[in-house]
């Protein structure tokens, strides 16, 4: 009954409660709404007041288009916590201006007519603001599911595992080698020795821009899990830097080979199958 006396007043006084929506969305400065026309203020103004008195009225509840105005704006950068806070307040002070302007104090049913009135603003902030909250976090989860994505390409395409030759395998590390990264790249190097069958490992330190006490800790570790395997070890590109630094924390590598370049690596891991690399014009001589 209450619901119903409000929709008659609203609709009897739309012009005025449109004008009244009109001004508070036209002054609201700094929101979404500052940049808006006064004919899209006044557009605005003309749905928020149908919807308005469709909830009054019984036909669509509140909550129906606060979820579909809010979903609409969402992920507009501009559309914050803040704008919906603001139309809120303006619906609230326009509707509150329609019953002090329609409705005397003295009326009976005016504590009941106010009640209407929070309710409505109630049900209308909470639904903007779960839809608000529940769009953003399922915006938030695919981004980040986007970056894990992005960074676990990145992890492979920055150390993949290349068979050179039968039992062969050349594992090329570029950048800084953390605690994840290697115990990442340990995982799938022991799963392609297995998989390739692998007997020799050359692991490429070239693209390593510099090597740490964490660094080296992680390596050593690399290389005792693969021998466990029954593979051997070949270290390449270590520059002057590396070789200090593994000499002054006392690295004990004498189950590994160590080369300056990869090509030395393959060439020494060619050798334990007799094997040489040399010009084709030689290797045809004989023919």
């Amino acid at each position: 009954m209450i619901n119903q006396r409000l929709a008659t007043t609203l609709t009897t006084e739309q012009a005025k409660f449109c004008s009244l929506l009109t001004a508070g969305i036209a002054a609201a400065e700094g929101t979404i709404y500052a940049a808006m026309s006064a004919t899209d203020c006044a557009r605005l103004a003309g749905v928020i007041a149908e919807n308005v008195i469709a909830h009054f009225a019984g036909t669509q509840p509140i909550e129906m288009f606060a979820e579909r105005m809010t979903r609409l704006r969402v992920h507009d950068p501009d559309y914050t916590p803040e704008s919906i806070a603001v139309i809120i307040q303006i619906i609230a002070t326009a509707l509150i201006s329609m019953v002090n302007s329609s409705y005397p104090i003295a009326d009976p049913e005016y504590p009941a007519i106010q009640a209407a009135v929070h309710d409505l603003v109630l049900r209308d902030s909470t639904a903007c603001f779960v839809v608000y909250a529940t769009e953003r976090e399922q915006a938030l989860r695919a981004s980040l599911a986007d970056h894990e994505r992005l960074v676990a390409l990145l992890r492979e395409r920055s150390m993949p595992i290349m068979p050179v030759y039968d039992g062969i395998l050349v594992v090329p590390v570029i950048g800084q080698m953390d605690t994840i990264r290697a115990q990442e790249l340990t995982e799938d190097l022991l799963t392609a020795i297995v998989d390739w069958q692998a007997e020799q490992v050359i692991i490429d330190l070239t693209g390593v821009p510099e090597i740490d006490p964490t660094s080296v800790n992680q390596i050593v570790q690399m290389t005792k899990a693969v021998t466990l395997l029954g593979a051997s070890v070949l270290l390449v590109g270590i520059d002057g830097a590396m070789a200090q630094t593994l000499t002054q924390l006392g690295v004990q590598l004498s189950h590994v080979h160590i080369s300056a370049h990869l090509q030395d690596g393959i060439a020494a891991a060619l050798a334990q199958y007799g094997f040489a690399i040399q010009p084709i014009a030689a290797a045809y001589q004989g023919f």
